[in-house]
């Protein structure tokens, strides 16, 4: 049995999760339509992202963001220590909400000494009065507690 994660005894789930295949697949076909994502981040995302970092107890420092080949690059710096994979994400996951649409998909892994969420959020057909649209935004959490967190991880 190949265990999913240090005390699994089943080694399997209970389910699919195939009742919610058609909304991702949705997400996924709009996001490859030409010209879907849209333009100009720094209008429609920036305010919200340095909002949150902004807002107490925020555990972010924001540092820079660049939009370029259609994905919004923010860079972050992650001031408490000592830090955990699950504060990591709860708080990326809270600065999300602050840009998400009404569907979205995130993907996290590590680059170097960095974790990078991989995000794609928008409207697709029948969730907006307004014609599908949606971002690509990549989150990128440094700072010296997340290096030490990540050597400690091996």
């Amino acid at each position: 049995m190949k265990r999913r994660w240090d005390h699994d005894t089943r080694g399997r789930g209970v389910t699919s999760a195939g009742a919610c295949v058609p909304a991702v697949m949705d997400l996924m076909l709009a996001a490859g339509e030409p010209d879907w994502v849209a333009e100009d981040p720094d209008t429609h995302l920036l305010p919200h992202l340095r909002r949150a970092c902004e807002h107490e107890p925020s555990p972010f420092h924001f540092l820079d963001a660049a939009f370029a080949d259609g994905v919004y690059t923010v860079e972050l710096l992650w001031l408490p220590a000592p830090v955990t994979p699950r504060e990591i994400a709860g708080a990326v996951f809270g600065l999300i909400g602050s840009i998400a649409e009404s569907s979205t998909n995130i993907v996290e892994r590590v680059d170097g000494w960095v974790v990078v969420y991989d995000i794609v959020t928008g409207m697709v057909a029948g969730q907006t009065q307004w014609a599908p649209h949606g971002h690509v935004v990549q989150l990128r959490v440094g700072g010296e507690p997340i290096r030490t967190m990540l050597e400690r991880k091996g």
